[in-house]
């Protein structure tokens, strides 16, 4: 028993003296990324900037990290403070002036906010230290394709006023079909000067054309329309249904009943709007008022009313899922394989209406530059998925290359390059359905 008891007033003993060490031990210096938080949001960016130099004269009575510092830079940017997020990724520049990292992350937050130019230098400068870095050399790509898009762009202007009579009386705008180099379409009527021209969507008959348009840099998507009238094509026009903007990507279904479209709106039963995906119907009168459909972004629908859209809440592991048609909306996500999903998740699918292939965009290694180049997969005998192909040189460029459609005739692949609408054959893809 004594033994016993001596043997436990040495393990107490010896808890004692490691309690009082670690009390004793404990870091008493001052958390320099929640100081700065907090003068940010009680004083402002000066005020922070001045504890910072205060903090960087005297290291050694602070708790610096910057990855601490990069948290609270991208937080501020998650709020939207996106003067506040550039002032401290520009500080943890400052701290950590050896780390590759810091300036890949002002870089991100420069290029967002549209400093390219300062975005490149630190991109580079970035690439500098770390050769590997994938994203810098990613957003350099996309940098270096959207200057590549607006030098590119048509020089063509409005040809037309809002909603007038165009007196053209022939399906595509009496444009001259394309063969297996992609042709601009309809300039100075779809694709215009100094406008982003997206994501376009033919009726079955042929006779409306629906496509995104957005008036300036950082302006709002609005959803135009065009109709093949008794006296000729109407020029575009906003769509009713899009007149408050912040509406893009419509998408007709194969039968005509349905048009989808992306937006943020407020869905029934909630008070915030929320982005998603909303449809109308087809009625003798026009199409009925938009109701919010699924989650996602950038839908395509199938002949048994199913849609394939892009992942972009969490459904799966991101990329594109598709929604199959139940009775009262649509059953679980699935995740499609092969390639379209890797070994980068595709984006903007445009589903074939029998299902024996895909369209999409992504940015891959073997892409040929820009933020991305279109794609196409086929479907194999066991409905699963084969490899993707690049649509090649002809189709894709340095800049973005987009939301590709097909016409309802199955004749043309509609897609978005040099921020204006393209059209090339699809006979374009068929020497690829040879390899799947």
């Amino acid at each position: 028993m004594k033994n016993y008891l001596a043997h436990r007033i040495l393990v107490l003993s010896c808890l004692l003296v490691l309690l009082s060490n670690a009390l004793f031990s404990q870091d008493s210096r001052e958390n320099a990324a929640k100081l700065i938080e907090h003068s940010i949001n009680e004083q402002g960016i000066s005020e922070a900037q001045n504890i910072f130099e205060k903090i960087l004269s005297d290291t050694s009575q602070y708790i610096l990290l910057e990855s601490e510092l990069n948290v609270l830079g991208y937080e501020l940017a998650r709020q939207r403070k996106l003067d506040e997020a550039i002032a401290v990724f520009k500080m943890n520049v400052k701290a950590f002036p050896a780390s590759w990292n810091v300036y890949d992350s002002l870089g991100e937050m420069l290029g967002w906010t549209g400093d390219s130019e300062s975005a490149i230098e630190n991109f580079e400068k970035s690439l500098e230290l770390n050769p590997q870095n994938e994203n810098a050399k990613k957003n350099l790509d996309q940098i270096y394709g959207n200057i590549s898009d607006h030098e590119n762009e048509t020089k063509s202007e409005f040809q037309f006023a809002h909603g007038a009579s165009t007196g053209l009386m022939e399906a595509y705008f009496g444009e001259e079909p394309p063969g297996l180099t992609p042709k601009l379409f309809a300039p100075g009527l779809i694709s215009t000067h100094g406008h982003f021209e997206f994501a376009c969507t033919f009726s079955p008959d042929g006779k409306e054309f629906y496509f995104t348009r957005r008036a300036d840099e950082r302006g709002n998507n609005v959803i135009m329309v065009s109709t093949w009238k008794e006296d000729g094509w109407t020029a575009p026009d906003t769509a009713e249904f899009s007149k408050y903007g912040g509406d893009h990507e419509p998408h007709i279904s194969p039968d005509g009943k349905k048009l989808y479209f992306g937006t943020t709106r407020v869905k029934s039963g909630e008070d915030s709007p929320s982005y998603g995906i909303w449809g109308m119907n087809k009625s003798e009168t026009g199409w009925s008022k938009p109701v919010f459909t699924a989650d996602g972004m950038y839908a395509s629908a199938t002949l048994d009313g199913s849609i394939y859209v892009t992942d972009i809440s969490g459904q799966t592991e991101g990329g594109i899922i598709k929604l199959s048609r139940k009775v009262d909306g649509f059953q679980e996500p699935v995740r499609l394989g092969g390639g379209v999903n890797s070994p980068e998740n595709g984006i903007h699918p445009f589903i074939a209406p029998d299902e024996s292939f895909i369209l999409f965009d992504c940015h891959r290694k073997d892409g040929f530059g820009g933020e991305g180049d279109i794609y196409v997969a086929f479907r194999n005998e066991v409905e699963s998925w084969g490899d993707a192909y690049n649509l090649g040189a002809e189709v894709n460029g340095p800049g973005i290359e987009f939301c590709a459609s097909l016409s309802p005739d199955g004749k043309y692949i509609f897609y978005t390059k040099n921020r204006d609408i393209f059209w090339v054959s699809s006979e374009i893809i068929e020497p690829f359905r040879k390899l799947k």
